[in-house]
């Protein structure tokens, strides 16, 4: 077992915004001005054998920004504000082995966290979250190794559900996301040598139609959508030399 605390501090450097479109005389050119971000983050964890087949890792965290840096639109100009901010959460991780050749994985991950003050759109401030960080993730995988034609031939499905999140900074209705299931399965074979691999895999397989990020224009609606990868099926082959 191992048990551990850990405290560091980082630094994201200060910089300034562009106005691409030409709008900065309609605001102050100081907020187009944002200081460095440093983040004190505290963690404790335990990592354990709970027997020769299953493994638990486990993790609790707090990070306290200072300065924290978030981007939004003012007035149509893009900009980064700065704010106080905080999160906190956690992680279980389970590993089993429970025959030869099988692997099984369960996770699951909490995140609550909190921006004191995010320029909205129209020139105001508001409390927000994080963007694209789900408050629970579950993921999963199993994978089968076997030996065949004196090589390894593998299985494996894996598959990550994530909670309702908001997919920009100011947090605004239409940048809500609902929760969504997205899961890939893959078979593949390994030569006896490990020179050659051959693999065909399947990615979103459920088709899965989400959004990973938009750009809130206030009363002229969403300016840009950014979705996933609808499903998509392909081989792969690898030669190592």
């Amino acid at each position: 077992s191992l048990l551990y605390a850990s405290l560091n501090r980082g630094i994201k450097g200060g910089n300034w915004s562009i106005d691409p479109l030409g709008t900065v005389a309609a605001i102050d050119p100081a907020n187009l001005v944002h200081d460095e971000e440093v983040l004190f983050s505290y963690e404790v964890g335990l990592k354990t054998d709970l027997s020769d087949w299953a493994r638990l890792n486990t993790a609790l965290y707090y990070y306290d920004y200072e300065d924290y840096q978030a981007f939004s639109l003012l007035g149509l100009t893009p900009q980064i504000s700065n704010s106080d901010a905080n999160s906190w959460g956690g992680e279980l991780e389970l590993t089993l082995f429970p025959t030869e050749g099988l692997d099984l994985l369960l996770g699951a991950a909490y995140i609550n966290s909190e921006v004191d003050a995010v320029s909205d759109v129209f020139g105001g401030f508001v409390e927000a979250e994080f963007p694209n960080a789900p408050a629970w993730s579950i993921n999963a995988l199993a994978r089968y190794q076997w030996d065949m034609f004196r090589g390894q031939m593998a299985v494996q499905v894996d598959g990550v559900w994530n909670d309702d999140q908001f997919i920009e900074s100011t947090n605004s209705e239409v940048s809500q996301e609902n929760a969504y299931l997205v899961w890939n399965a893959r078979v593949s074979y390994s030569s006896p040598d490990q020179v050659w691999d051959l693999a065909a895999w399947v990615k979103n397989a459920g088709d899965e139609v989400y959004r990973l990020y938009n750009l809130d224009l206030g009363l002229l609606g969403v300016g840009q959508e950014v979705y996933a990868p609808p499903r998509w099926w392909g081989a792969t082959v690898t030669y190592r030399f």
